[in-house]
């Protein structure tokens, strides 16, 4: 330990692990960093969603909050906004919070006209 009552990262990892077991607190994996910022590409249309679906899901086991990027997204359809609340829904079903960060127009404009209420946007940037 440092001095006081100051503990370091790994330290307090460790403690995390002696309390709950290696890997066992919700929203974190052993060994995992921190909570980082994952993007997305600039599609996110009926095309995309296939070929996306195991990198989105490696975001699962990692820390939580999960911040997603979506100020790159041009162009988006419905089934990139299901990909969007699906992969929020299983987050939260493990106990993990997901972020959406700076969603683009087009991004505000489907989930505005399809009447989305469930998805927390961030306007604050950072990683």
């Amino acid at each position: 330990m440092t001095d006081g009552n100051e503990i370091n990262d790994d330290e307090f990892e460790s403690l995390l692990d002696q309390l709950h077991g290696p890997g066992k607190v919700p929203g974190r994996v052993a060994g995992n960093p921190p909570s980082k910022m994952s993007s997305l590409p600039s599609s996110l249309t009926i095309r995309e969603v296939t070929e996306l679906g195991e990198q989105v899901q490696a975001w699962l086991t990692g820390e939580s909050p999960i911040r997603v990027q979506l100020s790159a997204i041009e162009h988006i359809d419905t089934a990139g906004v299901q990909m969007l609340m699906a992969f929020q829904r299983s987050a939260e079903g493990m106990g993990l919070v997901c972020e959406w960060v700076e969603p683009s127009e087009p991004v505000s404009r489907i989930v505005s006209q399809l009447g989305v209420t469930s998805m927390r946007f961030s306007h604050a940037s950072g990683s």
